[in-house]
């Protein structure tokens, strides 16, 4: 069974496909998704600094307990 040259369809005369619904919200939902991760990991990078300044804190008060304490000996 042949075709004839009128349903033969040539992709290089159809005209470029623009971008339909389903690919439009796609892409939406790829750059919600991009913009909670940056905000996720700026969230957490602020919180590594806070939780490294805690610590150096702590370490401070642990070092002067130690000192306070070796000094009554």
């Amino acid at each position: 069974m042949a075709t004839s040259p009128s349903q033969q369809v040539d992709a290089q005369s159809l005209p470029p496909r623009a971008p339909n619904e389903a690919e439009s919200v796609i892409s939406s939902l790829v750059y919600g998704v991009l913009e909670e991760i940056k905000k996720c990991k700026d969230s957490a990078l602020e919180r590594q600094k806070c939780l490294e300044d805690e610590k150096e804190q702590f370490q401070k008060a642990a070092y002067t307990v130690l000192e306070m304490l070796n000094s009554r000996e």
